[in-house]
């Protein structure tokens, strides 16, 4: 049997902050925008407000699936995070400066670099080798 990651869902506190991140920094497509009913949002998330859900897509079938609450969104918390293969990590790192919070952590001689948006949610940035 094989897997394959579906998608990564993350929250988001705005559409617009979600473009924002998605399409003008990751270079993303927005695919599909949709309404998730709050009869929905409570049975799986224990969310009792109703709320857009928007896909955004890229190369390789990579896919975010991004919920935007028309409540006050829960701080993002744990270990959570989706890993992100780019071409030109430094490139992107220059960008990401304006829009989201660059974490860089030295392991053994290897830089290991993350991005954490508006909203908390981790994103581990590696390099495409």
């Amino acid at each position: 049997m094989g897997v394959r990651v579906g998608h990564v869902a993350v929250g988001r506190s705005s559409e617009a902050g979600a473009d924002s991140f998605f399409v003008d920094l990751l270079g993303l497509a927005k695919s599909r925008v949709r309404d998730l009913p709050a009869e929905l949002s409570d049975a799986f998330f224990e969310r009792r407000d109703p709320c857009r859900m928007i896909d955004y897509e890229g190369a390789g079938g990579v896919r975010f699936e991004v919920f935007v609450p028309q409540g006050a969104l829960p701080a993002a918390a744990g270990y959570g995070h989706a890993c992100l293969v780019v071409a030109d990590r430094d490139e992107l790192l220059a960008r990401a400066a304006a829009m989201a919070e660059v974490l860089r952590a030295d392991r053994g001689g290897r830089e290991i670099v993350f991005l954490r948006d508006a909203d908390g949610n981790l994103f581990e940035i590696q390099q495409e080798s």
